[in-house]
């Protein structure tokens, strides 16, 4: 599957969806960012947002989502 991913360049503003969901994203980790900077007890036990680690968008769960892949070693 990696194999046959091709990596390429793009403007992000060429894709609307996806500038507004890096937005509304930015604006979530400024948000629990400034929290934190405030000492806000839930957030603070919180430690770190996780969501895209865990395969969650702004908009709802990834369909499909790895955290960790196990590739073989190179020969």
């Amino acid at each position: 599957m990696l194999d046959d991913i091709t990596p390429k360049r793009a403007n992000i503003d060429d894709d609307p969806r996806l500038k507004a969901d890096y937005t509304e994203w930015g604006k979530s980790r400024a948000e629990f960012n400034q929290l934190l900077r405030e000492g806000d007890s839930a957030t603070v036990a919180r430690k770190w947002q996780r969501g895209y680690f865990q395969g969650h968008a702004v908009d709802g769960d990834a369909p499909f989502h790895v955290n960790k892949r196990r590739l073989k070693p190179v020969e």
